[in-house]
């Protein structure tokens, strides 16, 4: 809804955690912003916490923010269970709404 956007995104391993981080920018409307992921924020046992977070500046929208935590349970080596929830401001962030809301995910995950 805001023309193309281009993304410089940087994938960073520290102390054995992985990290994820971008800028952004787009035309014709005003789109800049910055976003972080940590999947494995935090990891006991079974359990790991991931975390995301994004700001933008966007003509259309204005200034907002989005804040994602995601929990895994691992069930066994290959099978997990996945429970995600996000709070976003108002404005365009790929693959959320548009406008204001909150959004609780839950799913399976497998890994081979």
């Amino acid at each position: 809804p805001l023309g193309y956007e281009l993304y410089f995104t940087n994938y960073l391993r520290l102390n054995g955690k992985f990290y994820s981080l971008y800028l952004k920018g787009g035309r014709p409307f005003r789109n800049v912003g910055i976003g972080f992921y940590v999947p494995g924020l935090l990891e006991t046992g079974r359990w790991s916490l991931g975390v995301a977070c994004d700001l933008w500046d966007q003509d259309l929208y204005g200034k907002g923010a989005a804040l994602s935590l995601e929990a895994d349970y691992r069930l066994s080596d290959s099978v997990g269970l996945i429970l995600s929830g996000t709070w976003k401001d108002r404005g365009y962030v790929i693959g959320k709404r548009i406008g204001n809301c909150v959004t609780l995910l839950a799913g399976f995950s497998y890994r081979f």
